[in-house]
């Protein structure tokens, strides 16, 4: 198949679902349908098509819609060749179809670019609706061990002594949004494995000690408020906050 025949066939497709008037949920759920359900060969030159889009951007929205079919497929075959594309040609800087990529990687359940995923969640942090976050909160929930070395390098750039200030001083969004994220691990770390914790504040001291300082201020003070003894028990909470205490950094 030609790119001219697979962008003739995907028109047509989007031509007949408009009258869904569903954002386009319809479209893709068929396109990613036809595509399971077509031959090897063909599919092999959709997806040909579709990385040369997502790379380049010629063919107006396709690169987008090519990522989202890949997630409507669960096409996890496409993880390392996204990732090579993300590498190669979004290296420099932060962008929103980088992005764009990163969080199909994490939704596809791609453990292998942790550098990538916690460059993602510096590019979003102060979202405070976690719109952006919940992407990698769905990474993580069926195994939270994948948290660790991502929040690792996320919070040890974060929190370094450089930009402390920034979080706790000048930006009242971000103190908002790292009370959330602190929030969100007690809670999921406190339903899977409460050693995750220490854990974390270890992997996140062999890369900057003052950032380990800090996260382990932030748990610390967040396990010792009422509310948190109220949630999670003061037993657990006063384990986890011994636990804390007793590391030296």
């Amino acid at each position: 198949m030609t790119d001219s025949e697979i962008i003739d066939i995907i028109k047509s497709l989007e031509k007949e679902c408009e009258r869904y008037k569903d954002g386009g949920r319809e479209f893709i759920s068929r396109l990613a349908q036809k595509l399971n359900n077509t031959v090897d060969e063909e599919k092999e030159a959709v997806f040909g098509f579709f990385f040369k889009e997502i790379r380049n951007q010629v063919n107006s929205h396709f690169g987008y819609l090519a990522l989202e079919v890949f997630s409507e497929m669960k096409a996890t075959e496409v993880a390392p060749t996204l990732e090579k594309i993300c590498r190669e040609e979004y290296s420099a800087g932060n962008s929103k179809k980088k992005n764009f990529i990163i969080a199909t990687m994490m939704g596809l359940k791609y453990d292998k670019p942790v550098d990538l995923y916690a460059e993602y969640l510096k590019y979003y942090n102060d979202d405070v609706y976690e719109r952006y976050w919940n992407v990698f909160f769905d990474y993580c929930k069926d195994d939270w061990s994948r948290s660790i070395p991502i929040l690792s390098l996320y919070f040890a750039d974060v929190l370094s002594f450089s930009t402390l200030s920034l979080f706790f001083l000048k930006k009242k969004v971000a103190k908002l949004c790292m009370v959330q994220r602190i929030n969100h691990l007690s809670y999921y770390y406190f339903q899977n494995n409460d050693s995750y914790f220490l854990e974390l504040v270890k992997q996140v001291a062999l890369k900057n000690k003052k950032a380990a300082k800090a996260l382990k201020k932030l748990l610390t003070e967040y396990l010792s408020k009422k509310t948190s003894k109220d949630c999670y028990t003061a037993e657990k909470c006063d384990k986890i906050i011994g636990q804390l205490e007793q590391f030296t950094i």
